[in-house]
């Protein structure tokens, strides 16, 4: 198969930007920096090492099962991160189920990813932002940083499918790549 570099320069290839200076659309070289008006590349959910559809289970959970020092807790959500002074120190999480909440506690250090709404609202929730917005709502400021939650913007987009020949990307082909024969086999069977 080849590498992601050569996909995009497939992509970014002369055929878009011809079409792109038709239409007068700007082509974007990298997608991820704010401008989102135009054409760009932004591979999502893609294992570049055999070119399947991967997820947060298959890119992360399933190389890290076997550490000692992860637990996956399902069906909650962290409601605040708790902090000593400005240091967090854990989490409180809610069962969805129950509403049971409960405080897990961080031996090292707390790292924050919960997508692009519900880190700024956690952040927010927990006293870390614009202090004035924190106070309105009568939460406690432990850190004044106007940027969380700010700018935050839309990213309307589409894809083009297309149905290509079986040279359209040479070196790879999707019918002849073992793990996407399995799932779509394991697709069949459900």
């Amino acid at each position: 198969m080849p590498n992601v570099t050569d996909i995009k320069q497939l992509w970014l290839g002369p055929q878009i930007d011809a079409w792109a200076k038709d239409q007068r659309v700007p082509v974007i070289k990298q997608g991820a920096l704010g401008e989102n008006v135009g054409l760009a590349w932004l591979p999502e959910n893609i294992d570049t090492l055999n070119g399947t559809r991967s997820s947060a289970r298959t890119g992360y959970f399933n190389p890290a099962r076997g550490r000692a020092n992860l637990d996956l807790l399902t069906h909650h959500y962290v409601s605040k991160i708790e902090f000593r002074g400005n240091a967090a120190v854990g989490v409180r999480v809610v069962s969805r189920a129950t509403g049971t909440v409960a405080l897990v506690r961080a031996k090292k250090e707390v790292i924050m990813a919960a997508g692009a709404v519900n880190t700024a609202r956690t952040l927010q929730l927990s006293g870390v932002g614009p202090a004035p917005l924190l106070r309105s709502f009568g939460i406690k400021t432990v850190v004044d940083a106007p940027g969380v939650g700010a700018n935050f913007q839309d990213h309307p987009w589409f894809s083009v499918i297309l149905q290509c020949g079986s040279n359209a990307l040479p070196g790879f082909s999707v019918k002849a790549n073992r793990a996407h024969r399995r799932s779509q086999i394991r697709a069949q069977a459900q």
